[in-house]
């Protein structure tokens, strides 16, 4: 850019290329009123009448004006993630939880401390006046979808995500809060989501979740799960794990869970794996069991047995074979160690799931 002065009387500049108009001479022999090829950015007006040079002017300063109030908009939305990214607390219903990891919200719901979420439709607000509103008018009280298992006051809604898309999408951004690799948000179409409820007077209020792909070429029956902050350890996670593995079964396949695990999911399942082996092997009558027997009976996948059952040191290799050492005093010892661990599991009187028309080849 040119640095000499302008010759203009009372004009300081220096010639910088494209500077603001409104600080510095209009007049074209100014030569920091030039674009970067060195040209004038308008033809000469210094033969134009004072009334309407004062009038263009005026409009040189409405547009700088505009396009500062622009270029601040653009820059707030660029800024709103993640430096003003403000969410450090979710209201479900009457529980408030500190979230654990940001989530991948809309720029209106992330710059506010506090989101409100009507536990029922799972409508996001960012005040509570607007939460109270809608929960006059909103008329759920349980999920969407078809409930496939009921006991007590527990309740399991199978919702597909193709139908109640808004749903379960708003369901993935909540569970992003408290899981650190969740990714699912937009892809819901491909899922079914299993969601767990307790029922009381108001509906059913929400307790946690796992969700399955539909078509899955590697035989996963599980590909997230989580359970609220507010319901942990009330054995609702192994409940979950528990109920994708009896859905397998009634499906005809065995199934695992996707990976990778996080390491408490591992160990959550470590614990439901042993719990599970351990007791079909002290109900078995007979001499002989194979793996492929208790991956048929139990619905756990071959791979995930033998891996369980060489951390409990109840698989050995002799003369080219595995051998399953199926002692009953040493079985009921782990098995006791295992059991004082609380874990709920599901009736199977109380499941009454079907094949969903995406698993028979109907419609979806």
């Amino acid at each position: 850019a040119s640095t000499n002065r302008c010759p203009v009387k009372g004009c300081d500049s220096r010639g910088h290329v494209n500077p603001s108009i409104s600080q510095h001479c209009t007049l074209t022999a100014c030569p920091a009123y030039r674009d970067r090829t060195g040209q004038p950015c308008e033809p000469d007006l210094s033969r134009v009448p004072l009334e309407n040079r004062q009038s263009l002017q005026l409009f040189r300063e409405a547009q700088n004006a505009l396009a500062s109030d622009t270029e601040q908009d653009m820059l707030a939305h660029w800024r709103m993630l993640p430096s003003e990214y403000q969410v450090e607390q979710v209201a479900i219903g009457n529980a408030l939880l500190d979230v654990w990891y940001k989530s991948c919200l809309p720029a209106d719901l992330a710059c506010v401390p506090v989101l409100h979420y009507c536990e029922f439709c799972l409508a996001c607000f960012t005040q509570r006046l607007s939460l109270t509103r809608h929960s006059r008018k909103c008329a759920c009280r349980h999920p969407p979808g078809v409930e496939v298992y009921r006991e007590g006051q527990v309740s399991l809604f199978e919702v597909d995500g193709r139908h109640f898309r808004a749903y379960c999408q708003s369901l993935c951004r909540l569970a992003k809060f408290f899981i650190r690799h969740k990714t699912l948000v937009e892809g819901v179409e491909a899922f079914v989501f299993y969601v767990l409820t307790e029922a009381d007077q108001t509906g059913c209020r929400l307790i946690g979740y796992f969700s399955k792909e539909k078509r899955s070429l590697l035989n996963y029956n599980l590909s997230c799960l989580l359970v609220f902050p507010n319901h942990m350890r009330k054995g609702f996670g192994f409940l979950l794990i528990d109920l994708s593995y009896r859905i397998s079964q009634l499906e005809g396949s065995v199934g695992s869970p996707e990976r990778p695990l996080s390491d408490a999911g591992l160990a959550a399942y470590r614990k439901y794996w042993t719990r599970a082996l351990l007791t079909r092997l002290l109900e078995h009558q007979g001499t002989d069991i194979s793996v492929r027997d208790l991956s048929q009976e139990t619905g756990i996948h071959a791979n995930d047995i033998v891996s369980t059952l060489q951390s409990l040191e109840l698989l050995k290799y002799w003369r080219g074979e595995h051998f399953i050492l199926a002692d009953k005093n040493r079985l009921r010892q782990k098995l006791s160690a295992c059991l004082s661990t609380y874990m709920r599991l599901a009736d199977p009187a109380c499941l009454s799931w079907r094949p969903a028309d995406y698993l028979t080849g109907g419609t979806a």
